[in-house]
């Protein structure tokens, strides 16, 4: 069940996610598990971080924030 507080995401950030991990990855390598370009993943990662998704990383990294 999804936490309350966390809005939904529309399936394109769902997506985003799940490619994301739990993992600190950079933009380049989560474009590249996407199979997304740099500016759609930048937008998404400021989208999807709003809602307390993500956790920044040095060297510009970001991972999911296990929501259990």
């Amino acid at each position: 069940m999804q936490n309350p507080a966390v809005p939904a995401l529309d399936k394109e950030y769902e997506m985003l996610l799940d490619a994301l991990g739990f993992e600190p990855v950079t933009p380049d390598t989560l474009a590249a598990r996407s199979g997304s370009s740099g500016t759609p993943i930048a937008s998404a990662l400021r989208i999807v971080g709003r809602p307390g998704r993500l956790a920044p990383y040095p060297g510009g990294r970001c991972g999911r924030i296990d929501s259990h």
